[in-house]
């Protein structure tokens, strides 16, 4: 082709474009960009990753502490928003920390504090152009279902850490990365308890010999045995499941859980029971009048 089609062809082409004949979809250049670093424990800060590539790390039992998410738009208007569940903190948007955006640290830095779930997404006048995907490594679980548009992603209540994370943004109605199932696990405040009761209590302060063995059997049921020794030399037994209907949170002190009297129905029981869930009362467990702490 001669000089001067070439430069004909290009004029032409500039013509289409300015009299719009070429949608703006074929003339852009790539879709947004996603970068994202996360603080690991003991390693600090990671270099940047982008675009599904994983940060974190992998078989080395470190939990992630902090995230920074910022984007290459390529001229699209678009932000990012993302907030993390922290260990003894809990979601940032329920408390003054907020929703960061554009880079700034999601977590924390020097607390030992681990990341236990994340939410992503896109603001501004061209987020609805586009879906970003997020899936996380958890501690006991591996890697879960991709989330996107500010969906959990981890889990809550079982005390997991976050090891390692991916992000990519997709054009609108793109199919998922993978499976988007397991996203987000999240433990009952009943199975909750349940897990802070199961073991060996014995009575507190010392002076009785009495003890408590208690296991799961279900997430809302479990069998407590029963062991009393006597001083005439003589012991006794006694073995029962239970269950728990309810629990109510009272701040941030007690653990309130519902299991009416401690009386045996056949090989069944209820009984009621508070549980200390803070430093106030550590690792005690009150059976009516009686408090018992870990063997």
């Amino acid at each position: 082709m001669s000089k001067s089609m070439q430069k004909l062809s290009v004029l032409l082409l500039a013509l289409l474009l300015i009299v719009g004949l070429i949608p703006a979809s074929v003339s852009a250049a790539t879709n947004p960009s996603v970068n994202y670093r996360t603080h690991v424990q003991n390693e600090g800060w990671q270099d940047w990753k982008k675009d599904g590539t994983m940060s974190g790390t992998s078989a080395k039992g470190l939990r992630l502490e902090g995230i920074e998410v910022k984007l290459d738009t390529q001229g699209y208007d678009l932000g990012i928003n993302y907030q993390t569940h922290i260990q003894n903190i809990g979601w940032e948007a329920d408390t003054s920390r907020g929703w960061k955006s554009n880079g700034t640290m999601s977590g924390t830095e020097g607390l030992s504090y681990r990341l236990e779930a994340i939410q992503i997404k896109l603001t501004g006048a061209d987020a609805d152009k586009f879906d970003i995907y997020y899936r996380v490594h958890a501690q006991n679980i591996g890697w879960m279902g991709w989330a996107k548009n500010a969906e959990n992603a981890g889990t809550a209540g079982y005390g997991y850490r976050l090891e390692g994370i991916e992000v990519i943004i997709l054009p609108k109605g793109s199919a998922a990365p993978g499976t988007t199932e397991n996203a987000f696990v999240q433990l009952s405040d009943i199975e909750q308890v349940l897990d802070k009761m199961i073991g060996t209590w014995g009575v507190h302060p010392p002076g009785s010999s009495t003890i408590f063995k208690i296991t799961k059997t279900s997430p809302t049921t479990g069998h407590i045995t029963l062991l009393r020794d006597f001083s005439n030399g003589n012991s006794d037994s006694l073995d029962f499941d239970f269950w728990i209907n309810t629990v109510d949170i009272n701040g941030t002190t007690m653990l309130n859980v519902d299991m009416n009297s401690i009386v045996s129905v056949g090989n069944t029981a209820k009984f009621s029971t508070l549980l200390a869930n803070t430093s106030k009362w550590p690792n005690k467990l009150i059976l009516g009048e009686g408090m018992y702490t870990r063997q």
